[in-house]
């Protein structure tokens, strides 16, 4: 099955049980830690060391669009939402911006309900640039056209991904 969707169970997942208690005993060290750095004024240090993982993410997360990002202008970009002064000079990009932006919120607000206001906010942030033109694409709403990620040249298409049926409204 090359879909997540076409699984039986879509979309009721499990997950391994087993693992609950070593995911809650590495939370609550890390927590541990972070409040030790911070009690004795490690902060700046905190960002500095996500700095290089929130990069990374946003890299990656693009690649598999195949899509590669100026990897200066997306460490300039996290570590401005950071509250890290960057050296590298850069013109303000709003993809990066936006994609950073969902990063950086997602991973420090993950105890955050995860409401469709949020989502709506993460895909105009990404999407801002896509809701007029050529390309154009509902942004900040569910989606109520089907999704077709396709590249290649027009009669030899490649079919990468399909999304499945939305039954979403708001």
């Amino acid at each position: 099955m090359p879909y997540l969707y076409d699984l039986p169970d879509w979309p009721q997942f499990t997950w391994d049980r087993s693992v609950k208690a070593l995911l809650l005993e590495a939370a609550r060290r890390q927590g541990v830690l972070q409040g030790c750095l911070r009690e004795i004024g490690f902060s700046v240090a905190l960002a500095h060391a996500a700095l290089p993982v929130l990069v990374e993410d946003a890299v990656q997360t693009s690649a598999i669009e195949g899509e590669t990002l100026n990897v200066n202008s997306v460490r300039s970009s996290v570590a401005r939402r950071l509250g890290i002064e960057s050296s590298v000079n850069r013109r303000d990009d709003r993809d990066i911006d936006g994609l950073v932006e969902m990063l950086v919120d997602s991973t420090q607000n993950r105890a955050k309900p995860l409401t469709a206001e949020r989502l709506y906010g993460w895909h105009a942030g990404m999407f801002a640039d896509r809701a007029t033109g050529f390309d154009s694409i509902t942004v900040g709403a569910w989606r109520v056209d089907p999704v077709v990620v396709v590249s290649g040249a027009i009669g030899r298409q490649k079919t990468h991904y399909e999304a499945p049926a939305t039954n979403l409204a708001d």
